[in-house]
């Protein structure tokens, strides 16, 4: 990614498909969970609001 990109994304707002992370910790095993169940559910919410 280069940095117009990120820039681009910095300037929307999150949503189905954007999310972002203040701080990400995966030092730690709750951390790395953390990170699965967002990457997860980002998706899959997309799928149940088609519904």
């Amino acid at each position: 990614m280069d940095f117009q990109k990120l820039l681009s994304l910095i300037s929307k707002e999150e949503g189905l498909k954007l999310d972002f992370k203040e701080k990400l910790n995966i030092d730690t095993e709750s951390g790395k969970k953390n990170l699965q169940r967002t990457y997860v559910q980002l998706p899959t919410q997309r799928v149940v609001e088609d519904i």
